[in-house]
């Protein structure tokens, strides 16, 4: 269990790294975790302006919302698409079938 305060975001990050293929993150912790360890594009100049802001915050308690700003351009720099807000991952429910059919 990590002993530092994961930052937690006002609002998730949802983005599209590929068809089907979606993450959510929450919070700066995590973020700075996907920078690190599973970012698949390019690392550009947002990747690394990203990466800086994750680690400004845990370790300098800047706003946890500079690092999701800059989390967000580094996803759009990188082509992925980032959802709109209230977007959910998980599937709509089938509508129930009609009797008689």
């Amino acid at each position: 269990m990590s002993t530092i305060d994961p930052k937690h975001w006002s609002k998730p990050v949802t983005f599209r790294v590929g068809p089907g293929l979606t993450f959510t993150v929450t919070n700066t912790e995590d973020a700075a975790r996907y920078l690190l360890d599973r970012w698949s594009g390019e690392a550009g100049p947002a990747h690394k302006m990203a990466r800086q802001a994750c680690l400004d915050v845990l370790a300098e308690g800047l706003e946890p919302e500079e690092a999701r700003s800059a989390f967000i351009a580094a996803c759009e720099e990188a082509g992925m698409e980032v959802m709109p807000e209230g977007f959910h991952t998980r599937p709509q429910p089938r509508p129930k079938k009609k009797k008689g059919w």
